[in-house]
């Protein structure tokens, strides 16, 4: 029964979602737009929401985010000191590699385990609010006051956090901090109103480019429509020549079949002209046609074309 009431542990967090929570807290902390004076709430609601974008999963709930990043931050703070330490005995001759495999011994020494977060390191040690937090520092950093999985917000004006960079102590232009505390790895962030400007001017470009973008989309219409009507009176054209092409065709028919009939009216009225009433010259012109008709009637009368001569059409 004492077992039961027990809460179930979550599934372990991948290397992704470590990842994952780093880029997001990197990403919201260092948004110039927003600037400072956001609630430590809506701090972690807009981390949360971007995580989840990021991962394309919403299983994790926003406590255990808040608590992973804890303990990711706690690891790594005594990592980022441990490593502070060996660069600043500045030992010569010694690569980056060799400085960070000098800062995983000594952090094994100290927490007697082995740094399992380097993956988040990756990611952390280039952001400027991160480095400004030193183990060396006299001023406490108030970017990381609301992070820390102990701390609560004692009064109303401590549950707001920073995150401009030109008010923060914790920024490189403290003059209590060393020149150690904010390192080379990475530069200061944009400040809100170079942000502000920057975004404003983005704005301007991307309406110029949309409105350019509008006129090439119209005047590819307008080129479009221009070759469709044209495309259309090659059509008529073509079509217009084939119905002309026709009526020669029919036309040329035509006066065959009228020559045609022409000679049929003119043998037929040979061969049913009376002849006894004529000269000897013109009837024996006319026996002469009769036997030609005759003659062609008779060999053409296998032929599918052959016919009889008809009356002619009154």
């Amino acid at each position: 029964m004492e077992g039961s009431s027990k809460t179930k542990r979550g599934k372990s967090f991948t290397v992704e979602e470590d990842m994952a929570i780093c880029k997001s807290w990197c990403h919201i902390s260092e948004d110039p737009i927003v600037g400072n004076s956001q609630s430590y709430a809506h701090f972690w609601g807009r981390i949360y929401e971007n995580f989840c974008l990021l991962q394309n999963d919403q299983s994790r709930t926003q406590v255990s985010i808040q608590s992973r990043w804890g303990i990711i931050m706690k690891c790594s703070n005594k990592f980022r000191g441990c490593l502070t330490q060996v660069e600043n005995l500045h030992p010569s001759g010694i690569s980056q590699v060799d400085i960070m495999l000098q800062a995983k011994l000594l952090y094994h020494q100290d927490e007697k385990k082995h740094f399992a977060f380097e993956h988040c390191w990756s990611i952390l040690q280039d952001n400027i609010r991160w480095q400004d937090v030193t183990p060396t520092n006299t001023v406490k950093s108030r970017i990381h006051t609301p992070f820390s999985p102990d701390s609560a917000p004692d009064s109303p004006m401590d549950n707001c956090i920073s995150l401009e960079d030109d008010t923060s102590p914790s920024v490189g232009n403290n003059p209590t901090v060393g020149e150690g505390s904010v390192s080379a790895r990475g530069k200061r962030p944009m400040g809100k109103k170079s942000a502000k400007e920057l975004f404003w001017k983005n704005q301007v470009v991307q309406a110029e480019v949309q409105n350019m973008s509008t006129q090439l989309d119209t005047f590819n219409q307008f080129l479009a429509q221009k070759e469709k009507k044209k495309d259309e009176r090659e059509q008529k054209r073509i079509e217009a020549r084939q119905e002309m092409k026709e009526l020669e065709m029919k036309k040329h028919e035509f006066e065959i079949r009228k020559q045609e009939h022409e000679m049929k009216k003119e043998e037929h009225m040979i061969m049913t002209k009376d002849i006894s009433h004529l000269d000897h010259q013109m009837k024996a012109y006319y026996t002469m046609r009769k036997n030609e008709i005759f003659a062609k009637w008779s060999s053409n009368v296998n032929s599918p074309n052959f016919y009889f001569p008809l009356p002619p059409d009154e």
